[in-house]
C-alpha cells in the first residue's frame, strides 16, 4: 500500500492503527524528500513542545529544544530538555541529559551522559563525557 499525503489527505480510523507484515522488507517506510521532520510523534497537543522527532537528515530529539538550531547536522541523538540545542553543523553527536553537549555548534562524533555533560564543547570532536 502506497499512501501519499499532500495538502488535506491524510489516513483516520476510529481505533488504533496498526501495520503488520511478515515480509523481509520494512513494515513502514518514510520517505522525506524536502526539509522537513520525516516522522514527528506528538502527545495530545499540537503543535507539542516535546515531540519525538526523526528530521530528514536521520537526527533524532526527544525533549524540548533538542536540536533546536540544527540545520546541517546529521545522524546525532538528543535525549532531554536543551541536549545539542545549539547544534547547527555537528554531526554524530549523542547527548543525554538536560543540556548535554549545549553549547555545541560544529563539534562531531562526542558522547554525553548526564545534566550538562560537555555544555561548553562547541568544536571538539571524538569526546566522552558521563
Amino acid at each position: 500500500m502506497t499512501v501519499i499525503i499532500n495538502g488535506d489527505t491524510g489516513i483516520s480510523a476510529p481505533g488504533p492503527s496498526i501495520i503488520e507484515t511478515s515480509t523481509t522488507d520494512a513494515a513502514l517506510r518514510i520517505t522525506q524528500t524536502g526539509t522537513g521532520n520525516a516522522l514527528s510523534v506528538e502527545d495530545s497537543s499540537n503543535p507539542d513542545s516535546t515531540p519525538f522527532v526523526i528530521d530528514y537528515n536521520g537526527n533524532v530529539a526527544i525533549g524540548a529544544c533538542s536540536l533546536a538550531c540544527n540545520t546541517y547536522g546529521s545522524n546525532n541523538v538528543a535525549l532531554g530538555v536543551g541536549s545539542l540545542s545549539r547544534n547547527t553543523y555537528g554531526s554524530n553527536n549523542v547527548a543525554q541529559g538536560y543540556r548535554a553537549l549545549y553549547c555545541n555548534t560544529s563539534g562531531y562524533s562526542n558522547v554525553a551522559f548526564g545534566p550538562c555533560s560537555l555544555y561548553f564543547n562547541s568544536t571538539g570532536y571524538n569526546n566522552i563525557a558521563i
